[in-house]
């Protein structure tokens, strides 16, 4: 699946938790009770993190791609603000010798 299909994967992940879940308490219903864990038991509970896992896994890697795509749009800003700036300066050091060399630099809001 695609990285930025989150709503294939968020509902991939939890049907699969949920099976899991359910394929947990079946397995324990059908089997007599004992007073230690089965290795079944240790099997399914590792099947159940490692999908779980996989859910917090993709949790962390789309806050980490929102954030790096906001430092990047941010980069972008600031360096198109400075090139509008830097040739601001350097159109005015171009003016006539017998102007005024007062650098008007115009105020942008964030």
């Amino acid at each position: 699946l695609n990285r930025g299909a989150a709503p294939a994967r968020v509902s991939l992940g939890v049907t699969t938790v949920l099976t899991m879940t359910t394929l947990i308490n079946s397995v324990n219903a059908a089997l007599p009770k004992i007073s230690y864990m089965k290795s079944i038991d240790i099997y399914l509970f590792v099947c159940f993190f490692m999908v779980f896992g996989a859910l917090i896994e993709y949790a962390c890697v789309g806050y980490t791609d929102k954030r790096i795509q906001l430092r990047k749009s941010r980069f972008f800003i600031t360096q198109r603000r400075m090139d509008e700036r830097r040739q601001l300066v350097a159109q005015q050091m171009r003016m006539d010798p017998g102007e005024s060399r007062e650098l008007i630099v115009p105020h942008t809001s964030n």
